[in-house]
């Protein structure tokens, strides 16, 4: 019963991210034609702030499946949130403070992958 569920999670964040970075390229492909190519830069880079620390969440969070390893599944749910926590603010700082792009569209990008990753569950969870 677990490890089914630790499958089903594991295509279920597979999918998040498929469709948070389609999502963000689609918008930075709009933003590039609308704007230029640094602002669509610029929300790639802002995506990318959510979708790299929510993958390795994913990959932390799934690390382990069946019901021996019910506890450490709960801690790898935990540590994985934790250090995504903190890869987002790291990456999202640096981009912001190293990297000259604009802010407005790197704020923009990070708030659409983060958009997409509350409502995709939602649409997710009625195909699943």
């Amino acid at each position: 019963m677990v490890t089914a569920l630790n499958s089903t999670g594991k295509t279920l964040a597979k999918r998040l991210l498929l469709t948070q970075t389609g999502i963000v390229m689609l918008v930075a492909v709009g933003v590039s034609l609308g704007l230029s190519l640094l602002h669509g830069l610029g929300v790639i880079a802002g995506g990318l702030a959510i979708i790299i620390p929510t993958a390795v969440f994913a990959w932390r969070a799934f690390a382990y499946s069946g019901a021996r390893s019910a506890q450490q599944i709960v801690k790898s749910f935990f540590a994985g949130e934790a250090l995504k926590m903190v890869l987002m603010t790291i990456i999202l700082a640096a981009i912001l403070g190293l990297s000259g792009l604009p802010k407005g569209a790197v704020f923009a990008g990070f708030i659409v992958a983060l958009a997409v990753q509350w409502l995709a569950p939602v649409l997710f969870l009625k195909s699943t």
